[in-house]
C-alpha cells in the first residue's frame, strides 16, 4: 500500500499508511490521515486543525468531511 498526501503533512501520511499497513480500508486511512494534520498544528504549518487559520468570525474550525461515493456515506 501506498499513501500519497499532497502537503508535507509527514505525520499524517503515516497515520493513514499504518491503518493501510495493518489491513484497514482507505477511507480509514483518510479518516486518521486527516484527524493527524488537525491534531498537529505544529506539523501542519498551522493551516489547518486547532492551530489553523480563523473564520471571519474569529473562530478556528474542523471541517474536515469524507464522502464515501459507492454507498453516498458520509
Amino acid at each position: 500500500p501506498f499513501v500519497v498526501n499532497t502537503w508535507a503533512f509527514v505525520g499524517a501520511t503515516e497515520a493513514g499508511f499504518r491503518v493501510l499497513r495493518d489491513g484497514g480500508d482507505a477511507v480509514d486511512a483518510v479518516v486518521d490521515g486527516c484527524s493527524y494534520a488537525e491534531q498537529h498544528p505544529e506539523e501542519a504549518d498551522y493551516s489547518v486543525g486547532y492551530g489553523g487559520s480563523p473564520t471571519e468570525a474569529g473562530e478556528t474550525t474542523l471541517d474536515a468531511m469524507v464522502f464515501y461515493g459507492p454507498t453516498h456515506d458520509i
